[in-house]
């Protein structure tokens, strides 16, 4: 019955941001089209970008994907239901977790925060990589706070197994959680138990790798296996002075993220507390500090988009949840959330007013969600509606907002689909056989136009195919992997279609 309850939270809350973008998004496209090349040649191991092999993500997130595309075809919709699925299991697991450690309400409390918290509400239900890396990352820190906190060597065991299958998403990532857990464990419980999570959470990639080098050993550069690495901590190096002004926008962003049970985080902690915790309080603990070293980490790093926070998200949920259950036993609503509240209203009926006069995508469906908003201090009496407010607000703003913006954003900005169409005709009319890509062409045009031909995303040869397709006026990438550049156009070569964006343009050559 739990798992129902959150099934049906799960498709309502997070519906929107699987159907409304009904085109590719982001990487989205770029992550389908290493799968579906995975999954033409056959080959589980060696993930491919136009027949190039790209070991910058580990190959987990294509194995996934690869399999929703034989099941169901290559539709964003279907490319997106397993990061859904996933954050229902976790849900689910944190619910059976937290029942047994601090009760039915701070489990009932916990759940849901994981599927209605705001960033999980907008960018969960995704194609990319992050979304399902946070499922097990986020997985694998709960099992491992409540096997070290609880001494229980099953947890432990699973909670590794899951961080092997983290770092077979995303890499060494997963780490700047892992750290933050490792410290309170290392203190609270003198590591027992390590040795036993780090077996299969080290092995799981150690023997891909394995067995990688000996099926492609051919294929693999020389330090191909550090381009994982380059790819995520190699980041670090490219910090500069100019990145220190960004971190309190860092901070603030983590902050927001947090919400809604970030406004709880306090809410237990007045008055006296023992110096010696005890295994539910150490539980807890282990659940914060991975969130907050992830948080910390990510400082040091020069790019810091918010979806790298994505798993920090469901363990501040957790971590906070029984602070959230003990506020909602109040019988009422504190003087100050309910001015807050009545503000929050206020403002929601004045962009009512103003809803007329604002440009597109603001329309109906948008003002139908201010409405919700401007009538909250109608029915939040006491603690537990106040909790329920904020759970549904996200989920009330990805239905009337998600959808409106996602179809401006298609219309206006990346109209794959449309010129995916026109690129197949292009195609067809001068009947190209031969065909290459040169330097970074959209995934989504190709997926749309149903081609995967051979590229070079980085000008790293002169191009030999009869046909090339490129971005107009693209600058060749190559100089500062040191390699040769080329010219663009390439010599030899002749415009004879081109295929026009909002943003930019695709040319077909001709060899002449």
């Amino acid at each position: 019955m739990v798992a129902l309850v959150y099934l049906v939270v799960a498709a309502v809350a997070l519906s929107p941001a699987l159907l409304f973008p009904a085109d590719w998004t982001g990487t989205e496209g770029r992550r389908m089209q290493i799968a579906l090349e995975m999954l033409a040649r056959g080959d589980w191991l060696m993930p491919t970008l136009g027949g190039e092999p790209t070991l910058a993500k580990p190959p987990l997130h294509y194995w996934v994907l690869a399999a929703v595309a034989r099941w169901c075809g290559a539709h964003p919709w279907a490319a997106r239901v397993p990061a859904l699925l996933g954050c229902w299991v976790l849900a689910c697991a944190s619910h059976r977790l937290v029942t047994r450690t601090h009760g039915v309400p701070a489990a009932w409390c916990a759940g849901t925060g994981v599927l209605l918290a705001p960033l999980v509400v907008a960018l969960a239900p995704r194609a990319e990589i992050d979304p399902l890396f946070a499922v097990f990352a986020a997985g694998s820190i709960l099992y491992l706070a409540y096997g070290a906190a609880f001494a229980k060597p099953v947890a432990q065991l699973g909670g590794g197994v899951l961080g092997g299958l983290a770092l077979l998403s995303k890499g060494p990532p997963f780490l700047m959680l892992l750290s933050g857990l490792v410290a309170v464990w290392l203190r609270r419980r003198g590591g027992r138990g390590l040795a036993l999570a780090l077996v299969p959470m080290l092995g799981l990639p150690a023997l891909y790798s394995l067995v990688l080098y000996r099926e492609h050993a051919a294929m693999l550069s020389e330090g191909a296996f550090v381009d994982v690495a380059n790819e995520s901590v190699g980041r670090i190096g490219a910090f500069a002075w100019q990145h220190v002004a960004d971190l309190p926008l860092h901070f603030l962003r983590a902050a927001a993220v947090s919400l809604p049970f970030g406004l709880f985080l306090f809410y237990e902690y007045r008055g006296e507390r023992h110096a010696e915790p005890d295994a539910k309080e150490v539980f807890v603990r282990m659940l914060a500090a991975a969130a907050f070293a992830l948080v910390l980490i990510l400082a040091v790093f020069p790019a810091r988009p918010p979806r790298y926070l994505l798993p920090a998200v469901p363990l501040f949920c957790i971590a906070v949840s029984p602070s959230v259950a003990a506020f909602a036993a109040a019988p009422a609503v504190p003087p100050s959330i309910a001015r807050l509240l009545r503000a929050f209203a206020f403002a929601a009926a004045a962009a009512i007013v103003a809803t007329p006069w604002l440009p597109e995508p603001i329309g109906v469906v948008t003002t139908l969600g201010l409405v919700a908003f401007a009538t909250l201090p109608l029915w939040v009496r006491n603690g537990r509606c106040v909790v329920a407010m904020l759970l549904l607000v996200p989920a009330i703003a990805a239905w009337t907002w998600v959808g409106t913006f996602a179809a401006h954003r298609a219309r206006w900005r990346e109209p794959y689909a449309h010129a995916g169409a026109v690129l197949a005709g292009v195609l067809g009319e001068w009947r190209v056989e031969d065909l290459a890509t040169l330097l970074h062409v959209p995934s989504p045009m190709l997926l749309h136009a149903g081609v995967l031909p051979p590229g070079d995303e980085f000008a790293q040869r002169q191009p030999t195919a009869r046909w090339l397709l490129m971005e107009a006026d693209a600058e060749p990438q190559a100089a500062w992997r040191d390699k040769a550049k080329v010219a663009v156009p390439p010599v030899g070569y002749a415009e004879r279609a081109r295929v026009q964006l909002p943003r930019k343009a695709l040319v077909l050559l001709e060899r002449t």
